[in-house]
């Protein structure tokens, strides 16, 4: 039975906990913590060496952990890395787990082709749920079509390798197991999963001569995939010109034509991961050696990124760099970069050498063809708080490590001993901040808006330092009772403790204005930089200074950005301001000069920031991990008429 526990592991990773919006529940998070935990303990007596790394490697790993310690430590937002830092100890140990679990031939046997029945289940399930929702792209069940993709990558060669053997039995399994795995690979209509396919192949070709056929049937499938096909029929019934202007088929790239807008600066993808790249790397500049601290990025980014209008959306959060190396060498600097390089690297040597004396030759292949493959989407992937990512990749470098099992130092009770040396202090780091954390999902599901103040709160006491707690318990309290001086203050140290969240400075401010608080300007003025193309840290900047010399400049930047802000009550009570505004707009913005100029009367709606709305985008699930929960802020008084002849967009 201990040889199932790897794909139980990694199921249940796959499948709930460790997915894209499961592991930001508090169910899913707390059961991923506790499956880690408790899995990494099964490798505790290899805590030594547990990569296998050799004599001077295995140093790497202690020098790694001191570096991201000081780099917490030294960072300007150290809660955002401290669940990061507590579980990678853990994830460090699993590949030692996953070999102690598969150490005898049979056990090998029988996880690995467990293995194999969970790629199976995660690509028929992708394809299901593919057709059923009818979505351009399949995601599930990691919820994204790039966390699938890579997902897919690190894992097929592994689960085909544990199917591929004598019987016809046997060879049929494998061959549906990897058409669907291709197929769902191919409709993530993921560029990079292409690309790793591609070296993957090349790699598994040298090693694997009789797979050369199936290797290259599988690249056409990924790289011309449906949309090719699709254009076929579409051709025999319409003829050429049924090509014309065609660049994707139901949302599906055909990677040739992806890859040519690329390498022409015209895929907006790229564009818009090319923005985060430079911001990642203004990042690095600022601090090189230690970087800004695990789990930073979501919190302190928003500092570097200069979006560009119609390209990025206003209020946008990046939750990654899209790049693994950039973002640690963002998070953990040159130091951490560095050592990781060095761990990898050797990693992937010392499995090399060992394919001479294993009898396991084509597992260990393919294990260093799945971490291979992985390696590319991690070049443009850096979603690794999504726990289902890093668990694929322990749970194949484990593999790797059964090849050639090697007698441990430790054994038994004396194991579990030292294993309980690392497990007590981490349940105790970890159980506040998982009380928090059920707190605040009772809070999204409570009825009423006190019984989810009170649980919000709760949440704020128990871990003072997460800055949606505190911000989410003073925005909640206003609706309540109305602003005052003390929310306000509440609400602008949630955005002290974020740094760089353009919409926690924007909230804060716009209470503060609300309670006469000396700061208010300023931190609307934080917001307006962090957010250029936001309207509304402009235009209650207005608000709080309608003589100031700049007031033109924020009425048009604000009715620029959203010109229902022309709709505005406050423009009825400064009629020379909106004289002023009206003939800047009038030479370079007619349509909200048109709405600034129209006069209504009659009743008043509030104009709002939105936020977790759309779960895809949601604020509270990118910045902060945490479940969706809609709420809106800085409201603006406008008349209804008038926006009835203006759909606008929302705010």
């Amino acid at each position: 039975m201990k040889a199932l526990l790897p794909a139980l592991f990694l199921g249940i990773l796959t499948f709930w906990s460790g997915t894209f919006a499961g592991g930001a529940t508090f169910s899913g998070a707390v059961s991923a913590h506790a499956v880690i935990l408790a899995f990494c303990l099964l490798g505790a007596a290899r805590w030594r060496d547990p990569l296998g790394l050799g004599s001077y490697g295995k140093w790497l790993l202690p020098a790694l952990l001191v570096a991201l310690g000081a780099g917490w430590w030294l960072g300007p937002v150290p809660r955002a890395g401290i669940v990061g830092l507590v579980l990678l100890p853990a994830f460090l140990l699993i590949p030692s787990a996953v070999a102690a679990c598969w150490r005898q031939p049979s056990e090998r046997r029988l996880g690995l082709a467990a293995l194999g029945l969970i790629l199976g289940l995660v690509a028929a399930l992708a394809l299901v749920r593919w057709q059923v929702q009818g979505s351009p792209r399949a995601a599930m069940p990691l919820g994204h079509h790039n966390l699938l993709a890579a997902w897919l990558v690190i894992i097929w060669p592994v689960g085909l390798a544990s199917l591929a053997g004598r019987g016809a039995k046997r060879r049929i399994l494998a061959t549906l197991v990897g058409a669907s795995a291709v197929a769902a690979l191919a409709v993530t209509g993921s560029f990079l999963a292409s690309c790793s396919l591609l070296v993957q192949s090349l790699l598994a070709a040298i090693w694997w001569k009789r797979a050369r056929p199936w290797l290259a049937l599988a690249l056409v499938v990924v790289w011309i995939g449906p949309g090719a096909a699709r254009r076929g029929i579409e051709w025999l019934q319409k003829g050429p010109v049924a090509l014309e202007g065609a660049a994707a088929i139901d949302g599906i790239p055909w990677s040739f034509e992806r890859a040519a807008r690329v390498l022409s600066g015209g895929d907006r993808s790229s564009r818009v991961r090319t923005g985060y790249a430079r911001a990642g790397w203004r990042g690095l500049s600022g601090r090189p050696f230690l970087g800004w601290g695990p789990g930073s990025v979501p919190w302190t980014l928003g500092r570097f990124l200069e979006p560009v209008a119609g390209l990025h959306p206003a209020s946008e959060v990046v939750g990654d760099l899209h790049s693994w190396p950039l973002q640690l060498g963002y998070e953990t600097g040159a130091a951490g970069l560095a050592l990781v390089a060095a761990i990898g690297w050797l990693f992937a040597r010392r499995r090399r050498a060992e394919l001479a004396t294993t009898r396991e030759t084509v597992l260990l292949q393919a294990a260093l063809v799945g971490l291979g493959g992985g390696a590319v989407m991690l070049l443009g992937n850096a979603q690794v708080t999504v726990l289902a990512l890093p668990a694929a990749v322990a749970v194949v470098a484990g593999a790797a490590l059964a090849c050639n099992p090697r007698p441990s130092r430790g054994a038994g009770r004396s194991a579990v001993g030292l294993g309980c040396l690392y497990l007590l202090p981490a349940a105790l780091v970890l159980l506040p901040l998982e009380r928090a954390h059920l707190s605040y999902q009772r809070a999204v599901a409570a009825e009423t808006r006190s019984a989810a103040l009170a649980h919000v709160r709760r949440a704020s006491e128990l871990d003072p330092g997460f800055p949606l707690y505190r911000a989410r318990a003073a925005w909640l309290a206003v609706k309540l009772g109305g602003p005052d001086a003390g929310l306000a203050e509440e609400a602008r140290r949630a955005a002290v403790e974020a740094q760089h969240l353009a919409p926690l400075w924007l909230a804060a401010g716009v209470l503060g204005l609300e309670a006469d608080q000396p700061w208010a300007e300023e931190a609307l003025e934080r917001a307006r930089r962090l957010d250029p193309l936001s309207p509304l840290p402009a235009f209650h900047l207005l608000r709080a200074r309608p003589a100031s010399h700049d007031a033109v400049e924020l009425g048009v930047e604000a009715l620029a950005g959203d010109r229902r802000l022309g709709a505005a009550v406050f423009w009825e009570e400064h009629p020379e301001l909106r004289e002023a505004v009206l003939e800047r707009l009038g030479r370079e913005a007619p349509g909200a000069a048109a709405m600034l100029s129209a006069r209504t009367a009659g009743p008043t709606v509030l104009l709002v920031q939105s936020m977790d709305v759309r779960p895809a985008l949601s604020f509270s699930l990118f910045a902060f991990r945490r479940s969706p929960w809609p709420a809106d802020f800085a409201p603006v008084e406008v008349r209804s008429e008038r926006l009835s002849a203006s759909p606008g967009s929302s705010s």
